[in-house]
């Protein structure tokens, strides 16, 4: 991939330019800047490949990259911004890592193909509201020794258990 697709200012990868259906960003990125790949014409990419190193996802990162069904999220994350996947509304794969992390609120809005989350033992902030509108979300899950969270039958609530999160079945049971 073409190096002149992407604005890169301090590591920090601030525009994507390019065309392409499969999007490998540069090794030397540590951050995806607010709103880089999000409101520039995204409707290309399918499946976006992140560099180890990187650290941030910012807000709105890949806002409205509605044809965008795969990313990994390398393990060196450690944030993941606010509406960061908004409305990326064929993303079915997402891969959370292992590092201690937050998720901004609304980060997974109107993904509505997405169908099952798993939460790291480090997942440790979540926003309100995260998974707003993903009518696909069939299971949530979480590692047993995440300190924050707990899943039972595949709802999400508070590690005591004594507030509901997220129920993805609440939605589809009222039908």
């Amino acid at each position: 991939m073409r190096d002149d697709c992407f604005t890169i200012e301090n590591g920090i990868l601030t525009g994507y330019w390019g065309e392409e259906e499969n999007v490998e960003v540069p090794r030397r990125v540590k951050e995806i800047g607010d709103m880089a790949f999000g409101h520039s014409g995204c409707t290309n990419i399918k499946s976006i490949v992140l560099p180890n190193g990187l650290k941030r996802i910012g807000d709105s990162a890949f806002e409205l990259c509605q044809n965008m069904e795969k990313i990994n999220i390398p393990q060196t994350v450690t944030e993941i911004g606010v509406a960061a996947f908004c409305e990326c509304e064929r993303l079915r794969e997402i891969t959370l890592p292992n590092k201690p992390h937050s998720i901004g609120e609304r980060a997974f809005f109107r993904c509505i193909s997405m169908q099952s989350i798993t939460f790291p033992a480090s997942t440790i902030e979540i926003g309100i509201t995260p998974f707003l509108s993903c009518e696909g979300l069939q299971s949530i899950e979480v590692d047993n020794d995440n300190p924050m969270l707990a899943t039972v039958d595949g709802v999400l609530y508070n590690k005591d258990r004594t507030d509901v999160i997220l129920d993805p079945h609440a939605r589809r049971d009222k039908t």
